[in-house]
């Protein structure tokens, strides 16, 4: 195997390792350790397509190099369906929050007459996140 294809095995190791603890991030519903290691991905993709550019035309890859790219392709995706999942509850939550929200500022105290009392306490509900 070639400098090149050593590099580029290098590489795709790191970025293993690096989305597997995206995955328990994902799982751990870790937002902000996620964040983070779209930056350090960002970079070793960079680096991956580097790689990949230095490889010679018609140069055979070894089985080995090709089982680490699918591999790679199977916890990236599995990683995008974690990242969809989780980004669809949040949402969910929030448009919940909304709503109950909405529903709190047509809520509280009437008097016999109709009159609505102002609540001075500010329910949680209301304040910002």
């Amino acid at each position: 195997m070639k400098d090149s294809t050593h590099k580029l095995s290098a590489i795709i190791r790191e970025l293993l390792s690096l989305m597997k603890r995206e995955q328990g991030a994902l799982s751990r519903r870790a937002l902000v350790d996620v964040a983070e290691m779209a930056v350090q991905k960002t970079e070793l993709l960079k680096s991956f397509d580097s790689a990949v550019g230095t490889l010679q035309e018609g140069e055979q890859v070894s089985q080995g190099l090709e089982n680490q790219i699918s591999n790679l392709r199977q916890v990236a995706k599995e990683n995008a369906e974690r990242l969809s999942a989780l980004s669809t509850g949040v949402e969910s939550a929030r448009k919940r929050m909304e709503k109950i929200k909405a529903r709190n500022q047509h809520a509280g105290a009437y008097a016999a007459n109709g009159d609505q009392r102002k609540i001075t306490s500010p329910s949680a509900v209301n304040s910002e996140i």
